[in-house]
């Protein structure tokens, strides 16, 4: 509707219109589904006409999804008239009375997997307004992954032979098998951005993980300026998800709330903040110095007067709760050293630079602290220590010189475990890599996961870096080993390990200077057939990948050029079901339904094994599936969580892959019950007769446990029954949270019938006088 202002062609003065649009609209669709369900895509019409109008609604024809018409189940269209053009789209005509809202159902069903784009858009006096809603489609079942890495190095060879054996596991869901080869050049391998992680939850930690990957991706990989400028943004993100676990006093907290800080998650931070000091000027930007200043301060202020640093509660970490307090004591001395030599840089260039005083970091007492907690240090690591201590004390003291450099030499030597072709640190002998023999030839297996393989991973990538540190040249066996232990083709076990190791990886490659020397070439041969891959100094870091059609026969890899390459093969798969017991015991439920299936409260408890080796746990992260169509506000959550109704829990959220998780700060022997409801958002069809849920230590996800729960339930609701389509007549949006579900009417309206018609006739007649 157009308005002209004041003048007119025969009048000065400026003359101005204002537009009205006659026709809003909104659409929005579930974000996660399973192959198969349909799904209800509801588009909110609103009409600011002054008259009734006809909206033209229509669904874009893809290969992708498809329109659900009823006529497929014998059933009529409804009120809303429609036509069909089944060669380019699907065009509903919709009517609309004056300044009307009207809400119209489309359903709709996905035919792929992956991320699916429905397109749509409104058709009205000529002009057309499009909208697009993404869905993640999924097969059914349990995902599951199996794993081999080999590091091909060519540098001192022409070429290299490498077997590989593709597992073939039997009883999974069907289309789900998908075998891929790639390969990377470099020592580092693919790059975990936070898209890839290993599962992280809204800790601090988390957030921390995901500031130095971002930093450390703009370091090695130095992207051209469109993908610099995005990991820019993502750093910002990071950093200020990190400022909200800081507390007034300057420490850092793991979890948001009234928890108080933490030595080991401010230890973490401050060397995360010290490496964003030292970083470019354009990342540098972003911190604010008063932030480091203030976390070092607190850090001097919880230590004790002999150098020890102590937690008053439970470290988020189980692998830092020692009796002795060497790992906390260590960690701490790591970041304290971090901020002294970086105070001790900028007092040098202070005449050079251009910051003011109030831009300076300020920590008084710092080199007393770092003194204090290097004696202690250097008296504690001479008792019996494990792998774990032993790396990280000798961390921390390789940085010191003199003594203290010669104590962290002795202290990993006695821990090493030196196979030849690989090194590691570990409490007890770790398995190597297995082949398997078929006419001779060996064949590299799929790795295993072992318990205390979190440990060991992050106890062999601190040795990395000490041995780096102190300048030892037989390192390469160490690589070799931790590429070994890869979980996926973009990191290891946890998000923490996948941190730990990277930083590893990039002290060590800037070292020896291997970062972007690679150019080799691998040629794949399988039984469906040849091809290669080349990996050179521009691609560093990139990752390429060949999809395996026929495994029958197993790899053959054939590198021939220059350099150190990571080849990785991937074999993923869903299974049917799953069920594992590890130290965390899980017992989880969906039973209580309302009655129409617009409301399911999923019930999670979990405790500490009897049989772990520990009688408190760190933080314990469970998931939960939750069927399509349905979810739960965040604020709802947040609620929940500081309501105190569930002890221990203190982060909970639905995440991004349609997941409930929780966190648990500790947990003991005794059961811990979290009940929560998810509502119904969207009309889907449930497909799934069960869905899975998994506890296990935040940090050692080795240790999980995984059961499923029943929601077959859930699958007798038809589109009509939840207003999943316009087509569906005398269908209301009442039918959603209607306390009995529209299939069941029928049926009891017959029930009652036969009961009257049974009973009535041979009760006495003075009953009812």
């Amino acid at each position: 509707m157009w308005t002209r202002g004041p003048g007119s062609k025969n009048q000065s003065g400026p003359i101005w219109y204002s537009v009205t649009r006659q026709l809003e609209a909104a659409a929005s669709l579930p974000t996660a589904c399973v192959l198969g369900e349909q799904l209800g895509l509801i588009v909110t019409l609103r009409s600011r006409a002054n008259s009734s109008v006809t909206v033209n609604l229509v669904l874009a024809k893809s290969p992708r999804y498809r329109f659900v018409s009823l006529a497929e189940f014998g059933k009529q269209p409804g009120s809303v008239r429609r036509s069909d053009d089944a060669l380019v789209e699907h065009r509903t005509a919709v009517a609309l009375a004056a300044r009307q809202t009207r809400t119209v159902t489309l359903p709709v069903e996905p035919l792929v997997t992956g991320t699916v784009t429905v397109t749509l858009y409104t058709e009205h006096q000529g002009v057309k307004h499009f909208f697009r809603e993404t869905v993640s489609v999924r097969l059914p079942g349990v995902p599951s992954e199996e794993h081999t890495v080999l590091l091909a190095d060519v540098t001192a060879r022409p070429y290299l032979y490498q077997f590989l054996d593709v597992p073939r596991p039997h009883l999974v869901v069907p289309d789900s098998y998908r075998a891929t080869v790639s390969l990377t050049g470099g020592v580092v391998g693919p790059w975990a951005d936070a898209e890839n992680l290993p599962t992280a939850p809204r800790t601090a930690d988390a957030a921390l993980s995901r500031l130095l990957m971002t930093l450390y991706e703009m370091a090695y990989l130095a992207p051209e300026r469109p993908r610099a400028d995005a990991l820019m943004s993502r750093l910002s993100t990071a950093y200020q998800s990190l400022l909200t676990f800081r507390r007034t006093d300057g420490g850092f907290a793991l979890y948001s709330g009234d928890q108080p800080g933490s030595i080991w998650m401010t230890a973490h931070a401050t060397l995360a903040l010290a490496k964003l000091r030292r970083s470019p000027r354009r990342q540098r930007s972003l911190l604010d110095t008063k932030v480091l200043s203030s976390a070092a301060r607190w850090l001097l202020q919880a230590q004790q007067s002999s150098g020890l640093f102590r937690e008053e509660t439970v470290a988020g970490d189980q692998r830092y709760n020692d009796t002795g307090d060497v790992m906390l004591t260590s960690h701490a001395l790591m970041a304290l050293t971090e901020v002294a030599k970086l105070q001790e840089d900028e007092d040098m260039d202070s005449a050079d630079s251009s910051e003011t005083l109030e831009q300076r970091l300020a920590a008084p007492g710092l080199a007393e602290g770092v003194a204090s907690a290097t004696g202690l240090l250097s008296v504690r690591v001479r008792g019996s220590l494990t792998a774990l201590q032993a790396a990280l004390a000798a961390l921390a003291l390789a940085g010191g010189g003199g003594r203290a450099a010669s104590d962290a030499r002795e202290l990993l030597s006695s821990q090493l475990r030196d196979e030849g072709e690989f090194m590691y640190w570990s409490r007890e002998p770790h398995p190597l890599p297995a082949y398997r023999l078929e006419e001779h030839v060996p064949y590299l297996q799929p790795r295993r996961t072992f318990s205390r393989e979190s440990e060991n991973v992050l106890t062999t990538a601190l040795a990395l870096r000490a041995y780096v540190a102190l300048g030892q040249h037989r390192t390469e066996p160490i690589v070799r080993w931790l590429q070994a232990r890869r979980a996926t083709d973009f990191g290891w076990i946890g998000y923490m390990d996948t941190l730990a190791v990277t930083e590893a990886l990039l002290d060590y490659s800037k070292a020896r200077h291997v970062q972007k020397e690679a150019d080799i070439q691998m040629d794949v041969e399988t039984a469906g057939g040849r091809d290669s891959l080349h990996t050179h100094d521009e691609t560093a870091g990139a990752r390429q990948e060949l999809q395996i059609t026929d495994p029958s026969e197993g790899l053959k890899l054939r590198f021939t050029g220059s350099g150190v390459a990571l080849a990785q093969l991937s074999v993923q798969y869903r299974l049917f079901s799953r069920k594992e017991e590890g130290d965390i015991l899980l017992d989880v439920d969906a039973g209580r339904h309302s009655p129409n299936g617009s409301h399911v409260t999923i019930g999670l408890c979990v405790r500490l094994s009897d049989l772990s080796e520990r009688r408190v746990s760190g933080a314990v992260a469970v998931l939960a599936d939750v069927p399509s169509g349905y979810g739960v506000s965040a604020a709802a959550l947040r609620q929940y969580v500081h309501s105190g109704a569930v002890p221990r829990l203190v982060a909970a959220e639905l995440t991004a892959a349609h997941r409930l998780q929780l966190v648990f700060n500790s947990l003991v022997s005794a059961p811990v019950c979290a009940r929560i409801t998810v509502v119904r958002w969207f009309a889907v069809t449930n497909m799934s007769r069960s869905l899975s849920a998994e506890a296990y230590p935040l940090h050692e996800p080795e240790r999980r446990s995984s059961a499923m729960f029943d929601v077959s339930e859930l699958s007798r609701y038809g589109l009509c029954d939840l207003c999943g389509s316009y087509q569906c007549g005398g269908c209301t949006a009442s039918s959603r949270t209607s306390s009995a579900a529209p299939t069941s009417a029928p049926l009891v309206t017959l029930l009652v019938t036969l009961l009257v018609t049974l009973v009535l006739p041979v009760i006495p007649a003075r009953v009812w006088r």
